[in-house]
């Protein structure tokens, strides 16, 4: 009897250990799954602190300007305008103020501005649309003084001539037209899509930027005279430099610098990464 009482006794003290072994495991599994929680919070938290300050540059803005989704921006010649083009219309800006103040929004566009450009004057404003139009404002009564039409697709660029006299207009529609601004006519049809205009500072020459191409027009002859290649590259912008000794183009992952002298690429710069600490 004795042997047998003694056997249930070590029985239970085993069952109680097992227990509290048990107990343990899962009390030591429950502390490691919170301790594991609370570094990944910690560590999320930091990152995110980080970010902040790495970028905090970004959220200390002079001003925020329109509203709706902007395409284009553009200062008037006397600086004393800034005009940016969105989804909603024109919004037209004081810029002689910080932060600049808003004098009104030009409507008229049936669809979102692309593109605006001011007169060399600073007397008319142009702007393009996923309207398929190009309209003529003046910027003075802030009204539209003009509708220009002739294009089928959506107008992507709009760019004066130094002299003010034209106005070039590219489109989704695989042509570049040249207008008369005085008359409000269409001189010149170029087959040619474009994204991206610019007039050289003499005003002889156009140059257009499409997919995989730049080509480079004579005025007053209407021909193409060059073509440089940018292959599977979509060329969004391009600009003559003052003296118009070179051409910018500026691709989706590459500015190229070309000779306007022998419309060969004199430099090229990949990926423009700000230095680590830059501000």
């Amino acid at each position: 009897m004795d042997l047998k009482k003694s056997l249930k006794q070590e029985k239970k003290v085993f069952s109680v250990k097992t227990c509290l072994r048990a107990s343990s495991l899962k009390q030591g599994s429950f502390f490691l799954f919170w301790l594991f929680v609370i570094l990944i919070s910690c560590f999320l938290f930091a990152r995110v602190s980080y970010a902040q300050a790495e970028w905090d540059i970004s959220t200390k803005p002079l001003a925020r300007l329109g509203m709706g989704s902007v395409n284009d921006i553009k200062f008037s010649p006397d600086g004393r305008y800034l005009a940016v083009g969105g989804s909603i219309g024109i919004w037209l800006y004081d810029a002689t103020v910080l932060p600049p103040k808003p004098i009104t929004l030009l409507e008229g566009h049936t669809k979102g501005v692309t593109s605006i450009s001011f007169s060399p004057d600073g007397s008319l404003l142009a702007s393009g649309s996923d309207d398929n139009t190009i309209r003529l404002w003046n910027v003075e009564s802030r009204e539209s003084i003009a509708t220009l039409e002739g294009h089928t697709d959506d107008v992507n660029s709009v760019s004066f001539s130094p002299d003010g006299s034209l106005l070039a207009s590219g489109s989704n529609d695989g042509t570049i037209k040249l207008w008369d601004v005085e008359n409000r006519e269409c001189i010149a049809t170029f087959e040619e899509y474009a994204y991206s205009l610019t007039f050289s500072p003499d005003g002889r020459l156009l140059a257009s930027g499409s997919f995989e191409t730049i080509k480079i027009w004579d005025v007053e002859s209407k021909e193409c005279i060059v073509t440089l290649e940018e292959p599977r590259e979509e060329v969004f912008s391009i600009t003559f430099s003052p003296d118009g000794k070179l051409l910018a183009s500026e691709c989706y992952k590459t500015i190229k610098l070309w000779s306007s002298m022998r419309y060969i690429a004199v430099w090229l710069l990949r990926r423009v990464v700000l230095p680590a600490g830059s501000q």
